[in-house]
């Protein structure tokens, strides 16, 4: 992200005064952006892809009978779905269905949704859910959570899996938007006071429960959740492609 320059610009003033959300069709050809002046989804063909000096108004579609205040746009990689969040009361994801792919004008509400006002947020801000539709993110001012669905893209299958990210050092006063690379290591957020853009590196290790011997001695029988203070000999593994291979360290000394 270092080394990104400014290129152009396209105003969707005219159909937006108030955009909350943008996302683009997976080739770059189209551009949407929803908002809360109007309470839609406005479409943009684009006649240069990913070049957004070379947009134009297509179609929109409005989402206030189900939602006020939309926030944040995310659309199946096929283009079938698309969801966003209402930050009206009680906050709530919904899922719109496409019958024609990336044809905005044929969405139509799916009856799939789902409250999200549990954990005591009132402003979120954006959405995203994995390439294999089982997890969706959600941004919000102090950090991003993390949601699991037991149906794939059915977001009324969602609930909270008690995980998420503290923003406080990597953003100012308020997140607002936020995206992940094709292959998941990486995570870009972008905020406001200051205005900015922060990469952040995910190295993907996982970490695994480990099982005793019953050989295994320990005082007062259980063994312990952290080392003593004085224990020197401490050692850590972790896995970086899924358990194939570990990487162990002793404290104090080199990886080995």
């Amino acid at each position: 992200v270092t080394t990104a320059v400014y290129s152009g610009q396209f105003s969707v003033w005219s159909n937006e005064s108030s955009p909350t959300g943008c996302q683009f069709k997976t080739d770059g050809t189209k551009m949407y952006i929803i908002g809360t002046t109007g309470d839609d989804i406005n479409e943009y063909a684009l006649s240069t892809a990913w070049d957004v000096t070379t947009a134009t108004f297509t179609a929109s579609k409005s989402v206030s009978a189900q939602s006020g205040a939309p926030n944040g746009l995310f659309f199946k990689a096929d283009g079938t779905e698309v969801y966003f969040i209402s930050t009206a009361t009680p906050n709530t994801v919904f899922q719109y269905t496409l019958s024609t792919a990336w044809d905005i004008s044929t969405a139509s509400y799916s009856g799939n949704s789902v409250d999200i006002s549990a954990q005591g947020i009132t402003s979120y801000t954006e959405i995203r859910l994995t390439p294999d539709g089982l997890e969706m993110y959600l941004l919000w001012a102090g950090s991003l959570q993390k949601y699991t669905l037991s149906t794939a893209w059915n977001v009324s299958t969602a609930t909270y899996a008690s995980e998420s990210t503290p923003l406080s050092g990597l953003l100012g006063t308020y997140g607002r938007g936020f995206t992940f690379k094709d292959d998941g290591k990486s995570l870009f957020l972008c905020g406001k006071d200051p205005d900015l853009i922060v990469e952040v590196s995910i190295d993907g290790s996982t970490y695994a429960t480990v099982t005793y011997p019953a050989a295994f001695n320990f005082p007062g029988g259980v063994a312990p959740d952290v080392p003593r203070l004085s224990e020197a000999n401490i050692l850590d593994f972790v896995t970086t492609d899924g358990g194939t291979s570990w990487h162990g360290t002793q404290i104090g000394e080199d990886y080995k």
